[in-house]
C-alpha cells in the first residue's frame, strides 16, 4: 500500500514482512518504522534498515491490545540502537513526566 499511494513512508509490527524486505521493497527514499519490544528486536530492526523505533504500549491503552512495555526496556532500547525511539501508547499529560530521562 506504501508504494502504491507513494506514502512516505511504513510502519510495521512483528508479525509483518521482515524489515529487511520492507527496506528492499520500499527502496532507501522511504521512511521504515518498526515495532520494538525488546533490546534484541531494536537493535536487529536498525541493522536491517529501520529508521526509527516505536516502543510500547507504555501505559495502558483504549486503542490497541497490548502487552505493556516497561519504562527500563525504553531506556535500554534507546540506550542500544542510534535510530530516534518513539515512546507509545496510552501517553498521557498526566504521565509523560514519566518518560523524562527515558531517552
Amino acid at each position: 500500500i506504501c508504494l502504491a499511494v507513494d506514502a512516505a513512508g511504513v510502519h510495521i509490527g512483528d508479525d509483518e514482512l521482515p524489515v529487511a524486505l520492507v527496506r528492499k521493497l520500499v527502496g532507501s527514499t522511504k521512511i521504515v518504522g518498526v515495532s520494538a519490544k525488546t533490546v534484541a528486536r531494536g537493535v536487529e530492526a536498525e541493522n536491517e534498515g529501520a529508521d526509527y523505533l516505536g516502543v510500547g504500549a507504555i501505559f495502558p491503552t483504549t486503542t490497541k491490545d497490548s502487552p505493556l512495555t516497561s519504562l527500563q526496556i525504553l531506556s535500554e532500547i534507546a540506550a542500544a540502537v542510534t535510530i530516534p525511539v518513539v515512546a507509545i501508547g496510552g501517553i498521557k499529560e498526566e504521565n509523560i513526566e514519566q518518560l523524562m530521562g527515558t531517552g
